[in-house]
């Protein structure tokens, strides 16, 4: 599957930055990876093939799309 490029808030390569799975329409968030095991341990519902990545509160990338709440296609 074709990811497409929809932005980033980076003119360095730092996070975040978005991709479009083109075939499916979702959205990939690039970000550090959550590693802390307190926050670990307080999330819900985890599926073994998920993991959860950092992005700073109030970042938004330049393709529109927010990074706060839920992403939507």
């Amino acid at each position: 599957m074709a990811l497409r490029f929809l932005g980033t808030t980076s003119d360095g390569g730092d996070c975040p930055t978005l991709y479009e799975v083109e075939d499916t329409g979702e959205i990939l968030v690039q970000g550090d990876v959550v590693t802390d095991p307190e926050h670990l341990a307080q999330l819900r519902d985890v599926k073994p093939s998920e993991t959860f990545v950092r992005v700073h509160r109030g970042s938004g990338v330049r393709s529109g799309v927010p990074l706060h709440g839920c992403l939507h296609t």
